[in-house]
Formats: C-alpha cells, structure tokens, sequence
C-alpha cells in the first residue's frame, strides 16, 4: 500500500484556545489543526486504531468459516471503514 498520507505516528500540541496543531513525528512538521484537545487525542490515534481494526478483520477473515459477516455484523462496516482510511 502506498501512503497517501503524511506519515504518523502523529503528536498534537496546544497553539491557543481550543486549536491543537496535529504534527507529524516522522517528517516533523504540521500535517492538521483540530480543535478541542478530545479531537487532537482522537486524530492522533487514528493511525493505531486503522491497524488494530485491519489486524481484526485479517484475523477474523483468515480463521472463519464463509459465515463470518453472519457471525460478525460489523464485519461489513469494518471494510469499508478501512478502505475509506487508505482511500481505497
């Protein structure tokens, strides 16, 4: 997969009021603005969470019978969650 985004992991730091300025650990600049510190949390954490989700579904699709989006509704939302976040 190619990366149509700048390369977390991301930080967040306070600039004034409720704005939080998302940053790019890896190439050290800012890649965002997000206002109210429960967003900057948020965005940050999205990287950790695409991949713990993708990990999931990995598991799920390579383990289970052809039931498994009988098994698991949230199978369906999961896909497509992860191809919007990669842009699929």
């Amino acid at each position: 997969m190619t990366s149509k985004h700048t390369p977390g992991p991301y930080l967040f730091r306070h600039d004034y009021g409720t704005r939080y300025i998302i940053i790019s650990d890896s190439v050290q600049e800012a890649v965002g603005v997000a206002y109210g510190k429960a967003n900057a949390v948020f965005f940050t954490a999205a990287p950790q969470l695409l991949v713990a989700l993708d990990r999931a579904v990995q598991d799920i699709d390579s383990g289970w019978a052809e039931d498994a989006e009988e098994r698991f509704p949230w199978l369906i939302d999961a896909r497509a969650a992860i191809k919007d976040a990669k842009g699929e």
